[in-house]
């Protein structure tokens, strides 16, 4: 892996920006996230007059909560970017590539689906190639988790504000063995119903079960992807599993090729909802 330094950008949260005196005026003009907000995406740089009326009423509620305790302070988490999981006997190369004119902007968000809390943005600014045959993989960058409790003046109502607590770090990435129960068919087959039953939808077949030599597929050049994933820290306070959420803008140079052995009909697929980098090859029952 070709490593140079970038280094994580903070992107502010309601609840913050409450506590740092702004108005629901300023965000305007200003970038902040707000992934509870509909319409407002994982990151908003800037709403519109209507977008800011509708706001109010929300900010009004929030500024009713006052930070009681701190349940952690930058816990280390590793972000899965991808996932990468190769046909059964069959080969996956994942690579991206940072050189090119197309990827000067490039960059992963990170930010919490609950919460009002703040965002962590990171350039890519690392080329990568990854090979995996047999085994799941998956390439993930370190990040870092600010818990906050928050209780309501009034109503007693307690709100835990997550921040990806990243910012003046420089990036930092990995690559790590899965175990094949991470796998949605443990690597096994799998009916176009089972896929479908697991949540999963079907982007591509290919039928291969007629052909006599191995078949290279190579998947990607999107320019906007996001994906969802849950963590469990050991956090005797939390009631439920952290739910985070990662968008990758302006990126075109993620590409994955697959080797399909012989003998096999084979289905990409993609979580309903989202855009993972890099999709799961299932062989088809």
């Amino acid at each position: 892996m070709d490593q140079q330094k970038s280094a994580w950008q903070s992107v502010p949260g309601l609840l913050q920006l409450i506590e740092e005196g702004a108005e629901p005026r300023d965000l305007a003009h200003r970038e902040f996230t707000a992934a509870q907000i509909r319409g407002g995406g994982l990151v908003s740089s800037g709403m519109s007059p209507s977008q800011i009326g509708g706001l109010e009423r929300l900010w009004l509620w929030l500024c009713g909560f006052r930070r009681k305790e701190v349940l952690c302070e930058r816990l280390p988490i590793w972000v899965p970017i991808a996932q990468l999981w190769s046909a059964p006997g069959g080969q996956l190369t994942f690579t991206y590539e940072s050189s090119t004119e197309a990827e000067a902007s490039a960059e992963i968000t990170v930010c919490s689906l609950v919460g009002f809390g703040g965002a962590g943005r990171l350039k890519l600014t690392s080329s990568v190639t990854l090979k995996t045959q047999g085994k799941g993989l998956a390439y993930v960058t370190r990040a870092h988790l600010t818990i906050y409790r928050y209780r309501h003046c009034d109503s007693g109502e307690s709100m835990d504000r997550v921040d990806v607590d990243c910012s003046g770090d420089y990036g930092e990435f990995d690559s790590q063995e899965l175990s094949p129960e991470a796998h949605p068919f443990g690597l096994g087959p799998a009916t176009l119903p089972e896929i479908e039953g697991r949540g999963l939808v079907v982007t591509r077949i290919e039928r291969r079960s007629n052909s006599a030599a191995d078949t290279m597929i190579k998947l990607g050049r999107e320019r906007l992807r996001s994906w969802k994933f849950k963590l469990t820290p050991n956090l005797p306070l939390l009631e439920v599993p952290l739910g985070l959420a990662a968008s990758c803008q302006r990126a075109q140079s993620f590409s994955t090729e697959f080797s399909l052995p012989s003998g096999q009909d084979y289905a990409f697929c993609v979580p309903k909802g989202e855009s993972p980098v890099v999709p799961v090859c299932v062989a088809l029952a």
